[in-house]
């Protein structure tokens, strides 16, 4: 993937992570990680996108692959705090509107994407 495509799809990905006026550890955490992944330098500027006609704008140059990849890696940026705020869902709710992903699909993803990314709870050993 080219770098100014990393650096739209980092965006993005940080517009779903401010949209909420709160990035907590564990989203700055995850942006970083999908900033390494994508092989930004790490000087590379990323504005967030906030607009949500202005994110489905830049979904729209991407190709069919990286479309499915971004909504992916925004279903995991929205829940990795442990929970999905109004503002992140409003914009999911878009972009999975764009690329026709019914709203119900979408609910999976994101309860999936929640139980994955916050640590399992302790559950002492019984001795079975």
């Amino acid at each position: 993937m080219d770098e100014p495509t990393s650096i739209q799809i980092c965006g993005l990905i940080a517009g779903v992570l401010a949209s909420d006026e709160h990035m907590h550890a564990h989203e700055a955490s995850f942006l970083q990680r999908v900033r390494t992944r994508l092989g930004l330098p790490p000087g590379a500027r990323v504005t967030p996108v906030l607009d949500r006609d202005e994110a489905i704008a830049k979904l729209r140059g991407f190709s069919d692959e990286v479309r499915r990849e971004t909504l992916e890696l925004l279903i995991q940026a929205a829940a990795a705090d442990g929970k999905v705020s109004p503002a992140e869902r409003t914009l999911l709710d878009a972009v999975a509107g764009e690329l026709q992903v019914p709203a119900a699909e979408l609910d999976v993803r994101l309860e999936s994407a929640i139980a994955t990314s916050r640590p399992q709870p302790f559950e002492p050993d019984d001795g079975d």
